[in-house]
């Protein structure tokens, strides 16, 4: 006698297929933000080699010809990328994508009597030159922190008056996203008297950032100004970098 072997058949229902469906979804999402991200770096690194490689055709030009520099401290100059690759400066090779030779330029300021910085700004493909030049601009994070670097909300005022005050800057980013240098920074403290209304003032004055991209440091805030019976605090932060791009910052606590 032959025995019948029984075929079963699997039915999915409706809400395990919208599952099945969700959960690949899913996958594929991963694995393709994976992929982006992968690609977005590689893109990255290759903008930032390029203006690498730019900036060094630039100071180059400019070695060879002396009286194209900036005349004064703070003053600028441009040359534009074909420029370099017409008098040789750049090679046509160096360039995966030729989009990126029409629009690019670099700036050059003059920072004292002696130093320069280069600041190449790289269009290409589908991006848009600005009307109104762009500069790129420092980065201040600037909040008052107890000893331990912890941060202390405005409200708190009473620890305030025993607190410092903790400054992060970075120089900013070209469009490239390479790093800038800091040129200086300052700092000021205003502490306002509950007695006569008067406010005491300590400026710090311009002080230099040795040009490094990233700087930061904690301030005691009752080493500069006496915290005695006062009624309102503020804090102000100005950073320039190396391509004339200022930022500033302010914080204050006033008592309840």
């Amino acid at each position: 006698m032959t025995k019948k072997v029984k075929k079963e058949k699997f039915h999915f229902t409706i809400i395990e297929l919208i599952c099945l469906v969700v959960i690949v979804g899913l996958l594929l999402f991963m694995v393709f933000n994976q992929f982006l991200s992968y690609f977005n770096g590689l893109r990255e690194d290759k903008v930032t080699e390029l203006e690498t490689t730019i900036n060094k055709a630039a100071e180059n030009y400019f070695q060879e010809h002396s009286e194209l520099l900036p005349k004064n401290i703070g003053d600028s100059n441009n040359i534009d990328v074909l420029t370099l690759e017409k008098e040789k400066y750049l090679k046509n090779d160096e360039f995966e994508d030729n989009s990126c030779k029409k629009n690019s330029y670099v700036k050059i300021y003059r920072l004292n009597k002696s130093e320069y910085t280069f600041l190449t700004y790289l269009y290409c493909g589908e991006d848009k030159v600005p009307e109104v030049e762009s500069i790129p601009a420092p980065d201040i994070n600037l909040s008052f922190s107890d000893d331990d670097g912890n941060e202390i909300g405005k409200n708190h005022f009473d620890l305030i008056l025993n607190s410092s005050f903790m400054v992060d800057i970075n120089g900013g980013q070209s469009i490239g996203g390479t790093l800038l240098p800091i040129d200086y920074y300052s700092f000021s403290i205003r502490a306002t008297s509950m007695e006569d209304g008067n406010t005491n003032v300590y400026q710090s004055g311009i002080l230099s950032a040795n040009r490094y991209n990233h700087l930061k440091f904690m301030k005691k805030i009752s080493d500069y100004v006496n915290t005695d019976n006062i009624i309102s605090i503020s804090v102000t932060v100005r950073v320039q970098n190396t391509v004339g791009g200022i930022r500033e910052v302010t914080i204050s606590s006033i008592k309840s």
